[in-house]
């Protein structure tokens, strides 16, 4: 998202409903709709911490998710894992580019990169105890070099990995050829640990690819 207008009628909002805020921290981004299928939506908002003092530190996020209880919002779930911080999009800036609400899922998108860019999103469903992490979508690759995507669903297990050489940025004389890419396709299996919204970055789950041997990185 890159955020703008929607600060004003985030904030606009908090106040109207009366949103019990994090101590030291503005919103930066919401959206609503039924997370665990009772009919009523809930509210998500992103947040971030006040500035830091040094602009190369960045800002923290966090994610809250609320629920109404006699006409006052209450936080019903949080994390500080969910969302990156707001210089970790590398050269490209602020990795945040939104939160959306489908089909009874939490999705949550992030990006950056320099030359080499790359995009991710996290799809998050209740299950009955928490917002467990369902599924996984990234994608990252730099003109005259690839591009590859990672699809996983961690529900069923079965991975897609595709690798498709780019070597029509070559012509247009951005950047020299590295390495000569071949076309990758495979579809697999894994089991991950469960993941939830509270400890997404707490598991460091490398899977390496059977046919290609491939590093991939949830």
């Amino acid at each position: 998202m890159k955020a703008g207008w929607a600060l004003l009628l985030v904030t606009t909002a908090l106040f109207a409903q009366r949103i019990p805020v994090p101590e030291g921290l503005t919103p930066l981004d919401s959206i609503r709709g039924d997370l665990d299928k009772d009919g009523q939506p809930e509210l998500v908002v992103a947040y971030e911490t006040a500035p830091p003092d040094s602009v190369a530190v960045g800002a923290g996020r966090k994610l809250c998710v609320y629920q109404l209880h006699d006409q006052q919002w209450q936080v019903w779930q949080e994390s500080d894992q969910a969302l990156m911080g707001s210089r970790d999009g590398g050269m490209m800036g602020d990795p945040y580019e939104g939160i959306e609400i489908k089909a009874n899922t939490l999705r949550v998108t992030q990006s950056g990169g320099s030359s080499w860019k790359w995009n991710e999103t996290d799809i998050y469903r209740w299950d009955g105890t928490a917002l467990r992490l369902i599924g996984h979508t990234s994608y990252v690759g730099r003109p005259c070099d690839y591009f590859s995507t990672f699809d996983y669903n961690l529900s069923t297990g079965k991975i897609h990995y595709r690798l498709d050489p780019d070597p029509d940025g070559c012509q247009q004389g951005a950047f020299e050829p590295l390495e000569v890419y071949q076309k990758q396709k495979e579809t697999f299996y894994f089991k991950s640990p469960v993941i939830t919204l509270q400890d997404r970055r707490a598991h460091d789950v490398t899977i390496v690819t059977p046919k290609y041997k491939v590093e991939l990185h949830l």
